[in-house]
Protein backbone atom coordinates (compact mmCIF):
# COMPACT_ATOMS: atom_id res chain seq x y z
CA UNK A 1 0.00 0.00 0.00
CA UNK A 2 0.84 3.43 -0.61
CA UNK A 3 -0.17 7.42 -0.02
CA UNK A 4 -0.38 9.26 -2.87
CA UNK A 5 -0.14 13.15 -2.51
CA UNK A 6 -0.72 15.98 -5.13
CA UNK A 7 0.34 19.38 -4.60
CA UNK A 8 -0.76 22.10 -6.43
CA UNK A 9 -0.47 20.17 -9.62
CA UNK A 10 -1.73 21.90 -12.90
CA UNK A 11 -2.12 20.61 -16.51
CA UNK A 12 -2.07 22.92 -19.54
CA UNK A 13 -2.56 22.60 -23.38
CA UNK A 14 -0.34 25.01 -24.67
CA UNK A 15 -2.49 28.43 -23.44
CA UNK A 16 -5.05 26.62 -22.53
CA UNK A 17 -5.36 25.76 -19.17
CA UNK A 18 -7.29 22.36 -18.11
CA UNK A 19 -5.89 21.77 -14.36
CA UNK A 20 -6.15 24.58 -12.12
CA UNK A 21 -4.15 23.59 -8.80
CA UNK A 22 -5.54 20.41 -7.28
CA UNK A 23 -4.41 19.58 -3.81
CA UNK A 24 -5.08 16.44 -2.08
CA UNK A 25 -3.72 13.54 0.37
CA UNK A 26 -4.87 10.49 -0.22
CA UNK A 27 -4.24 7.74 3.01
CA UNK A 28 -2.58 4.39 2.84
CA UNK A 29 -6.17 1.68 1.26
CA UNK A 30 -7.90 4.76 0.56
CA UNK A 31 -10.90 4.95 -2.01
CA UNK A 32 -10.98 8.10 -3.81
CA UNK A 33 -13.44 8.88 -6.72
CA UNK A 34 -13.10 11.61 -8.57
CA UNK A 35 -16.67 12.35 -9.79
CA UNK A 36 -18.16 15.62 -12.25
CA UNK A 37 -19.23 16.19 -15.85
CA UNK A 38 -17.31 15.29 -19.25
CA UNK A 39 -14.05 17.66 -19.52
CA UNK A 40 -14.04 18.70 -16.29
CA UNK A 41 -10.40 17.10 -16.01
CA UNK A 42 -10.92 14.15 -14.18
CA UNK A 43 -9.30 11.71 -16.58
CA UNK A 44 -6.51 14.16 -16.90
CA UNK A 45 -5.80 14.44 -13.35
CA UNK A 46 -5.99 10.63 -13.40
CA UNK A 47 -3.77 10.06 -16.30
CA UNK A 48 -1.13 12.72 -15.09
CA UNK A 49 -0.66 10.14 -11.38
CA UNK A 50 -0.38 7.32 -13.52
CA UNK A 51 2.08 9.24 -15.73
CA UNK A 52 0.34 9.15 -19.35
CA UNK A 53 0.38 13.28 -19.07
CA UNK A 54 3.57 14.92 -18.36
CA UNK A 55 2.33 17.56 -15.32
CA UNK A 56 2.52 21.16 -16.06
CA UNK A 57 3.28 22.58 -12.37
CA UNK A 58 3.15 21.00 -9.23
CA UNK A 59 4.32 17.38 -7.42
CA UNK A 60 2.78 13.39 -7.48
CA UNK A 61 4.11 11.90 -4.85
CA UNK A 62 3.53 8.47 -4.06
CA UNK A 63 4.57 6.44 -1.18
CA UNK A 64 6.28 10.17 -0.01
CA UNK A 65 8.63 9.87 -3.37
CA UNK A 66 7.79 12.70 -6.24
CA UNK A 67 6.99 10.56 -9.69
CA UNK A 68 6.62 13.55 -11.88
CA UNK A 69 9.86 12.88 -13.68
CA UNK A 70 9.38 8.49 -14.04
CA UNK A 71 7.70 6.80 -16.52
CA UNK A 72 4.44 5.26 -15.55
CA UNK A 73 5.93 1.56 -15.48
CA UNK A 74 8.40 2.51 -12.63
CA UNK A 75 5.54 4.26 -10.59
CA UNK A 76 3.87 1.26 -9.06
CA UNK A 77 0.99 1.68 -10.31
CA UNK A 78 -2.34 -0.73 -12.17
CA UNK A 79 -4.66 1.06 -14.18
CA UNK A 80 -8.35 0.11 -15.54
CA UNK A 81 -9.78 1.35 -18.72
CA UNK A 82 -13.25 2.37 -20.04
CA UNK A 83 -12.53 -0.11 -22.83
CA UNK A 84 -10.67 -3.14 -21.60
CA UNK A 85 -7.81 -2.37 -23.66
CA UNK A 86 -7.28 -6.51 -23.71
CA UNK A 87 -4.91 -8.23 -26.16
CA UNK A 88 -7.67 -9.64 -28.52
CA UNK A 89 -5.24 -12.77 -29.60
CA UNK A 90 -4.54 -13.58 -26.02
CA UNK A 91 -6.11 -15.96 -23.73
CA UNK A 92 -7.44 -14.60 -20.43
CA UNK A 93 -4.31 -16.18 -18.80
CA UNK A 94 -2.15 -14.53 -20.83
CA UNK A 95 -3.30 -11.12 -20.65
CA UNK A 96 -3.45 -11.43 -17.16
CA UNK A 97 0.11 -12.32 -17.15
CA UNK A 98 1.72 -10.39 -19.37
CA UNK A 99 2.93 -7.32 -17.91
CA UNK A 100 4.75 -9.59 -15.01
CA UNK A 101 6.28 -11.20 -17.94
CA UNK A 102 7.42 -7.97 -19.63
CA UNK A 103 8.47 -7.29 -15.51
CA UNK A 104 10.63 -10.66 -15.99
CA UNK A 105 9.39 -12.43 -13.13
CA UNK A 106 9.53 -16.62 -12.92
CA UNK A 107 7.25 -18.56 -14.28
CA UNK A 108 6.00 -20.03 -11.07
CA UNK A 109 5.43 -16.68 -9.43
CA UNK A 110 3.82 -15.53 -12.50
CA UNK A 111 1.49 -18.63 -12.41
CA UNK A 112 0.27 -18.34 -9.11
CA UNK A 113 -0.19 -14.57 -9.38
CA UNK A 114 -2.50 -15.20 -12.11
CA UNK A 115 -4.19 -18.18 -10.40
CA UNK A 116 -5.29 -16.30 -7.13
CA UNK A 117 -6.57 -13.19 -8.93
CA UNK A 118 -8.04 -15.84 -11.48
CA UNK A 119 -9.37 -17.08 -7.95
CA UNK A 120 -11.00 -13.77 -6.54
CA UNK A 121 -12.66 -12.45 -9.73
CA UNK A 122 -13.96 -15.86 -10.21
CA UNK A 123 -12.07 -16.03 -13.61
CA UNK A 124 -10.25 -19.75 -13.09
CA UNK A 125 -12.75 -21.17 -15.52
CA UNK A 126 -12.24 -19.02 -18.19
CA UNK A 127 -8.37 -18.40 -18.31
CA UNK A 128 -8.12 -20.32 -21.99
CA UNK A 129 -10.32 -18.10 -23.48
CA UNK A 130 -10.09 -15.15 -25.33
CA UNK A 131 -11.53 -12.09 -24.95
CA UNK A 132 -14.25 -12.40 -27.85
CA UNK A 133 -15.39 -15.36 -26.02
CA UNK A 134 -16.59 -13.38 -22.85
CA UNK A 135 -18.75 -10.74 -22.00
CA UNK A 136 -18.50 -7.22 -21.08
CA UNK A 137 -18.67 -7.93 -17.29
CA UNK A 138 -15.63 -11.15 -17.42
CA UNK A 139 -13.47 -8.65 -19.99
CA UNK A 140 -13.75 -5.95 -17.23
CA UNK A 141 -12.73 -8.70 -14.57
CA UNK A 142 -9.97 -9.58 -16.96
CA UNK A 143 -9.07 -5.80 -16.83
CA UNK A 144 -9.31 -6.01 -13.15
CA UNK A 145 -7.14 -9.28 -12.45
CA UNK A 146 -4.60 -7.71 -14.65
CA UNK A 147 -3.95 -4.53 -12.66
CA UNK A 148 -4.36 -7.13 -9.35
CA UNK A 149 -1.74 -9.35 -10.23
CA UNK A 150 0.68 -6.42 -10.98
CA UNK A 151 0.71 -5.83 -7.06
CA UNK A 152 0.80 -1.87 -7.68
CA UNK A 153 0.88 0.41 -4.64
CA UNK A 154 -2.11 2.22 -6.22
CA UNK A 155 -5.06 1.56 -8.11
CA UNK A 156 -6.73 3.70 -11.11
CA UNK A 157 -9.43 3.47 -12.86
CA UNK A 158 -10.77 5.52 -15.40
CA UNK A 159 -14.34 5.30 -15.88
CA UNK A 160 -14.66 1.43 -16.18
CA UNK A 161 -18.10 0.40 -15.68
CA UNK A 162 -19.41 3.18 -18.20
CA UNK A 163 -19.77 0.31 -21.18
CA UNK A 164 -21.64 -1.88 -19.21
CA UNK A 165 -25.45 -2.22 -18.79
CA UNK A 166 -27.19 -0.76 -15.71
CA UNK A 167 -27.78 -4.06 -14.18
CA UNK A 168 -24.14 -5.19 -14.44
CA UNK A 169 -22.81 -1.88 -13.71
CA UNK A 170 -24.01 -2.30 -10.05
CA UNK A 171 -22.91 -5.54 -9.96
CA UNK A 172 -19.29 -4.84 -10.89
CA UNK A 173 -19.39 -1.79 -8.29
CA UNK A 174 -20.50 -3.92 -5.43
CA UNK A 175 -17.40 -5.96 -6.67
CA UNK A 176 -14.80 -3.25 -6.85
CA UNK A 177 -15.69 -1.59 -3.91
CA UNK A 178 -15.66 -5.60 -2.47
CA UNK A 179 -12.17 -6.16 -3.63
CA UNK A 180 -10.83 -2.58 -2.44
CA UNK A 181 -11.37 -3.59 0.63
CA UNK A 182 -9.95 -6.99 0.86
CA UNK A 183 -6.81 -5.81 -1.13
CA UNK A 184 -6.62 -2.25 1.13
CA UNK A 185 -4.81 -0.64 -1.88
CA UNK A 186 -5.15 2.93 -2.40
CA UNK A 187 -7.48 3.31 -4.79
CA UNK A 188 -8.48 6.25 -7.68
CA UNK A 189 -11.65 5.68 -9.41
CA UNK A 190 -12.93 8.40 -12.28
CA UNK A 191 -16.61 8.26 -13.09
CA UNK A 192 -19.25 11.24 -14.17
CA UNK A 193 -22.11 8.95 -12.26
CA UNK A 194 -22.93 10.48 -9.10
CA UNK A 195 -24.13 6.59 -7.90
CA UNK A 196 -21.03 5.23 -8.42
CA UNK A 197 -19.08 8.19 -6.83
CA UNK A 198 -21.72 8.26 -3.83
CA UNK A 199 -21.75 4.19 -3.72
CA UNK A 200 -17.82 3.72 -4.03
CA UNK A 201 -16.00 6.59 -2.28
CA UNK A 202 -14.40 6.97 0.86
CA UNK A 203 -13.98 10.30 -0.12
CA UNK A 204 -15.02 12.27 -3.62
CA UNK A 205 -13.54 15.17 -5.24
CA UNK A 206 -15.87 17.12 -6.86
CA UNK A 207 -14.35 18.35 -10.12
CA UNK A 208 -15.68 21.31 -12.37
CA UNK A 209 -13.93 22.87 -15.40
CA UNK A 210 -10.71 21.84 -13.70
CA UNK A 211 -11.44 22.69 -10.33
CA UNK A 212 -11.69 20.83 -7.26
CA UNK A 213 -14.79 22.12 -6.14
CA UNK A 214 -15.51 20.18 -2.43
CA UNK A 215 -13.30 16.78 -1.49
CA UNK A 216 -15.15 15.08 1.82
CA UNK A 217 -16.71 12.01 2.37
CA UNK A 218 -19.81 11.44 0.05
CA UNK A 219 -22.22 12.40 3.59
CA UNK A 220 -20.56 15.56 3.56
CA UNK A 221 -20.56 16.78 0.35
CA UNK A 222 -24.18 15.83 0.06
CA UNK A 223 -25.43 17.53 3.37
CA UNK A 224 -22.72 20.44 3.45
CA UNK A 225 -21.96 21.22 -0.12
CA UNK A 226 -19.86 24.08 -0.13
CA UNK A 227 -20.64 25.54 -3.90
CA UNK A 228 -23.44 25.90 -5.37
CA UNK A 229 -22.23 23.20 -8.20
CA UNK A 230 -21.61 20.30 -6.13
CA UNK A 231 -25.28 21.29 -4.68
CA UNK A 232 -26.60 20.63 -8.25
CA UNK A 233 -24.15 17.76 -9.33
CA UNK A 234 -24.24 15.63 -5.94
CA UNK A 235 -28.12 14.68 -5.68
CA UNK A 236 -31.30 12.98 -7.82
CA UNK A 237 -33.27 14.58 -8.66
CA UNK A 238 -30.74 18.10 -8.61
CA UNK A 239 -31.06 20.19 -5.83
CA UNK A 240 -33.38 23.09 -6.29
CA UNK A 241 -31.64 26.83 -6.67
CA UNK A 242 -33.97 29.86 -6.22
CA UNK A 243 -33.04 33.27 -6.04
CA UNK A 244 -33.43 34.67 -2.34
CA UNK A 245 -32.83 37.07 0.03
CA UNK A 246 -31.70 37.16 3.93
CA UNK A 247 -32.64 39.24 6.44
CA UNK A 248 -30.61 37.20 9.21
CA UNK A 249 -34.14 35.44 10.55
CA UNK A 250 -35.68 34.30 7.15
CA UNK A 251 -35.62 34.07 3.82
CA UNK A 252 -37.40 35.26 0.96
CA UNK A 253 -37.87 33.74 -2.17
CA UNK A 254 -37.86 35.22 -5.46
CA UNK A 255 -41.92 34.70 -5.56
CA UNK A 256 -42.23 36.26 -2.34
CA UNK A 257 -42.72 33.19 -0.21
CA UNK A 258 -40.79 33.53 3.00
CA UNK A 259 -38.81 30.85 4.79
CA UNK A 260 -37.73 30.18 8.21
CA UNK A 261 -34.09 30.57 8.16
CA UNK A 262 -31.16 29.24 10.58
CA UNK A 263 -28.46 31.69 8.92
CA UNK A 264 -27.33 35.39 10.34
CA UNK A 265 -26.54 36.24 6.92
CA UNK A 266 -28.27 39.58 5.24
CA UNK A 267 -28.11 39.67 1.58
CA UNK A 268 -28.90 38.30 -1.76
CA UNK A 269 -28.40 34.52 -1.79
CA UNK A 270 -28.90 31.24 -3.68
CA UNK A 271 -31.43 29.45 -1.81
CA UNK A 272 -30.76 25.56 -1.98
CA UNK A 273 -34.15 23.30 -1.47
CA UNK A 274 -33.50 19.36 -2.16
CA UNK A 275 -36.70 17.56 -4.13
CA UNK A 276 -36.91 15.06 -1.44
CA UNK A 277 -36.83 17.58 1.66
CA UNK A 278 -40.14 19.62 0.28
CA UNK A 279 -42.91 17.80 2.42
CA UNK A 280 -46.41 18.34 0.87
CA UNK A 281 -48.59 19.91 3.62
CA UNK A 282 -51.47 21.06 2.40
CA UNK A 283 -50.17 24.59 4.88
CA UNK A 284 -47.36 24.56 3.27
CA UNK A 285 -45.88 27.81 1.93
CA UNK A 286 -43.90 26.42 -0.89
CA UNK A 287 -46.52 26.49 -4.07
CA UNK A 288 -45.89 24.79 -6.99
CA UNK A 289 -47.62 24.85 -10.15
CA UNK A 290 -47.06 21.26 -11.52
CA UNK A 291 -46.70 20.43 -14.91
CA UNK A 292 -45.52 16.97 -15.19
CA UNK A 293 -45.62 13.65 -12.98
CA UNK A 294 -42.90 11.14 -13.04
CA UNK A 295 -43.63 7.92 -11.30
CA UNK A 296 -40.36 6.20 -10.69
CA UNK A 297 -41.87 3.07 -8.65
CA UNK A 298 -41.87 3.64 -4.40
CA UNK A 299 -41.48 7.75 -5.07
CA UNK A 300 -43.39 10.15 -7.36
CA UNK A 301 -41.23 13.14 -9.22
CA UNK A 302 -42.81 15.89 -9.69
CA UNK A 303 -41.76 18.46 -11.84
CA UNK A 304 -43.38 22.35 -12.12
CA UNK A 305 -43.07 26.17 -11.66
CA UNK A 306 -42.78 28.03 -8.41
CA UNK A 307 -45.65 29.79 -7.89
CA UNK A 308 -45.90 33.13 -9.61
CA UNK A 309 -42.26 32.41 -10.38
CA UNK A 310 -40.92 31.16 -13.54
CA UNK A 311 -38.19 29.30 -11.90
CA UNK A 312 -38.34 25.55 -12.31
CA UNK A 313 -38.69 23.44 -9.17
CA UNK A 314 -39.03 19.91 -8.53
CA UNK A 315 -40.15 17.66 -5.35
CA UNK A 316 -39.44 13.77 -4.88
CA UNK A 317 -42.55 12.32 -2.58
CA UNK A 318 -42.90 9.07 -1.23
CA UNK A 319 -45.68 6.87 -3.36
CA UNK A 320 -47.59 6.40 -6.19
CA UNK A 321 -48.86 9.05 -8.40
CA UNK A 322 -51.19 8.45 -11.30
CA UNK A 323 -49.94 11.12 -13.90
CA UNK A 324 -53.82 11.25 -15.18
CA UNK A 325 -54.39 12.79 -11.36
CA UNK A 326 -52.06 15.59 -11.70
CA UNK A 327 -53.36 18.37 -9.80
CA UNK A 328 -52.63 21.58 -11.18
CA UNK A 329 -50.66 22.96 -7.79
CA UNK A 330 -49.58 21.40 -4.40
CA UNK A 331 -48.02 22.81 -1.38
CA UNK A 332 -45.06 22.17 0.27
CA UNK A 333 -43.09 22.69 3.53
CA UNK A 334 -39.31 22.56 4.47
CA UNK A 335 -37.57 22.41 7.55
CA UNK A 336 -34.80 25.41 8.30
CA UNK A 337 -32.39 22.62 9.08
CA UNK A 338 -32.92 21.67 4.96
CA UNK A 339 -32.68 25.13 3.30
CA UNK A 340 -29.01 25.62 1.77
CA UNK A 341 -27.88 28.93 1.58
CA UNK A 342 -24.94 30.01 -1.18
CA UNK A 343 -23.42 33.72 -1.38
CA UNK A 344 -25.12 35.21 -4.79
CA UNK A 345 -21.89 36.50 -5.76
CA UNK A 346 -19.41 33.88 -5.36
CA UNK A 347 -21.44 31.00 -5.21
CA UNK A 348 -19.90 29.46 -1.91
CA UNK A 349 -21.56 28.41 0.86
CA UNK A 350 -22.93 30.43 3.57
CA UNK A 351 -23.15 28.67 6.79
CA UNK A 352 -25.24 29.18 9.80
Amino acid sequence: MAGLTLRNVHKSFGKVKVIHGIDMEVENGEFIVIVGPSGCGKSTLLRMIAGLENVSDGDVLIDNLKVNDKEPMDRNIAMVFQNYALYPHMSVFNNMAYGLKIAGLPKSEIAERVRQGAMMLELDGLLDRKPRELSGGQRQRVAMGRAIVRQPAVFLFDEPLSNLDAKLRIQMRLEIKSLQQRLGTTSLFVTHDQIEAMTLADRMVVMNEGVAEQIGSPLDVFQKPETIFAAEFIGSPAMNIIKAISDGQSVKLENGTILKSLTQFNGEIWAGLRPEDLIPDKKGKIIMQIKMVEPIGASTILHGTLKNSDTQIVSMVQGLFNPRDRQPEMSFSISPEAIHLFNRDTGKRIDN
